[in-house]
């Protein structure tokens, strides 16, 4: 079961919220560009992201796109002491009034995680991984419809952390190269004037510090079009239209 706290504000009549609603969402076009790689930071001497040239000798151009029909499902809206509650599926999303009738409901979550290692000869490597994810529901409630927004919102962050040089003791284990994926997005110029993959070598300082630093980012944002309109069931008829609806797209 989902409940959703909703904290009315002061004059804002209960008689236009509570009861059964069928919402219906309607997905947008998914065109590719929902996702966005954002900054890369680090402190690889010399070192930067390449720019991505188009490739205008490929006679091929494609064109990519997807669309689903809408999804229907039930949510019940009930007065509680101190507020109301939303009863849809079974997830949990916290409200606020943003006036009289127009509300946002929403529920972010999170998760973390961390690698840290470390070698008698001083050697160190850590990461960490951060990631984020918000659903948001946000609309107008009027006469009995409601005209507004599903989003989702996510996010992701990951570092690196590595000694700029180590021991052979930590070559037998580790190479020479380390761990840290510099040559996955930084370049450098090489003797000759070209791009070269820059990396972290153990017998070198390839960094302005003692320990290389990279980080990169990413985030994406999905937007849906979210109706709904107010139903006669009755609290009784719950067992009726709990998880009741139509998945978008084709099952």
């Amino acid at each position: 079961m989902k409940f959703l706290f909703l904290l009315l504000l002061p004059g804002c009549a209960v008689s236009q919220l509570a009861g059964t609603w069928m919402f219906t969402r309607t997905p947008s076009p998914v065109t590719g560009s929902e996702c966005v790689t954002g900054d890369v930071s680090h402190n690889f001497d010399g070192a930067y992201v390449p720019e991505v040239e188009e490739d205008t000798g490929n006679p091929w151009t494609e064109e990519q796109a997807a669309e689903e029909s809408p999804q229907v499902f039930f949510g019940r809206i009930e007065e509680v002491e101190g507020g109301m509650v939303l009863v849809v599926g079974d997830r949990v999303y916290t409200s606020t009034a943003e006036s009289k009738d127009s509300w946002e409901f929403s529920w972010s979550a999170s998760e973390s995680s961390m690698l840290e290692q470390n070698h008698s000869s001083d050697y160190l490597f850590s990461t960490t991984s951060e990631q984020t994810s918000t659903i948001r529901y946000s609309g107008t409630f009027s006469k009995g419809t409601f005209d507004g927004l599903y989003e989702v919102e996510s996010s992701a962050t990951q570092r690196w952390t590595e000694s700029d040089t180590w021991s052979d003791d930590v070559v037998s284990t580790l190479g020479t190269t380390g761990q840290i994926p510099a040559s996955s997005v930084l370049v450098r110029v090489d003797g000759t004037g070209a791009e070269v993959a820059a990396y972290n070598d153990y017998a070198t300082f390839d960094c302005e510090d003692s320990d290389c630093s990279l980080s990169a980012n990413s985030a994406c944002l999905y937007t849906d079009v979210l109706t709904g309109v107010w139903t006669e069931f009755l609290p009784e008829d719950n067992r009726w239209v709990q998880g009741t609806g139509q998945p978008a797209g084709i099952p």
